[in-house]
């Protein structure tokens, strides 16, 4: 959480597989850790065997009744793989209450949501549609959450596959991202920017600090830098990043 809080970051997004799951069992430390931070928890719903309209609107009610009176609470829930469900009318219930945002750029499948969000690094090295997902979410009222990420290693997330890949570049490829984020004409004006990912190591698009280990890609060389100082260069790039986003450096 310390880390997080160097890269200026304002919220945590947890990944969530269901009511008392392996990460709904860790949810009660995360947000105390969070909150000793000044931290916030939000929520991303996984796309769980059996993952339906109504029982998303369950997870949601019960999530906001199990932690919704923790200092560390967010009312934010990023529905992951959303486009697998059609018809998310239920979501009535709870959209009122919340902000639960789409997995998409395409306006049209975005009904009942609160707005919508791009998750991985591929979308970001080129920004399709971010443009008029921003813009229409500024015209109507919703949230705009465009994520950038330093890098990713699909053959992690697809075994087998070998594109898309995005090289980190010594941060170049980090850098593009936040610009295109930030751009208007590109990024459409953000509410919220997410980084995918403080430690989603599997998928090669970690911030979180990192000695080099075989197997692993290293921070080495990220921004010139090198040996310790190179361990923490992707948390520092964010907190720069994050500054500009806030209109503060």
């Amino acid at each position: 959480m310390k880390w997080i809080r160097q890269a200026a970051a304002g919220v945590l997004v947890l990944s969530w597989w269901g009511r008392g799951g392996y990460e709904d069992r860790l949810a009660p430390g995360i947000l105390d850790a969070a909150a000793k931070e000044g931290l916030k928890v939000a929520w991303h719903l996984e796309p769980y065997s059996g993952r339906t309209a109504a029982s998303t609107v369950d997870d949601i009610r019960y999530i906001n009744q199990t932690y919704g009176s923790h200092a560390a609470f967010s009312d934010a829930f990023y529905v992951f793989e959303s486009l697998r469900i059609t018809d998310w009318t239920a979501l009535d219930a709870v959209n009122q209450d919340n902000v639960i945002l789409a997995q998409t750029t395409d306006t049209t499948k975005i009904a009942h949501f609160n707005g919508m969000y791009t998750y991985d690094g591929i979308a970001g090295a080129t920004a399709p549609g971010w443009k008029q997902a921003g813009d229409y979410a500024r015209a109507n009222g919703l949230v705009w959450a465009p994520s950038v990420a330093p890098g990713y290693i699909d053959d992690r997330a697809v075994p087998g596959n070998t594109t898309p890949t995005v090289a980190r570049d010594n941060g170049a490829a980090y850098d593009r991202q936040w610009n295109n984020a930030l751009d208007p004409a590109i990024g459409g004006s953000p509410t919220w920017v997410s980084v995918t990912s403080f430690n989603e190591w599997h998928e090669g698009s970690v911030i979180e600090p990192a000695a080099p280990r075989a197997g692993y890609q290293s921070f080495e060389g990220a921004y010139g830098r090198t040996g310790a100082s190179a361990q923490t260069a992707y948390l520092d790039r964010t907190a720069y990043w994050a500054g500009r986003f806030a209109g503060t450096g």
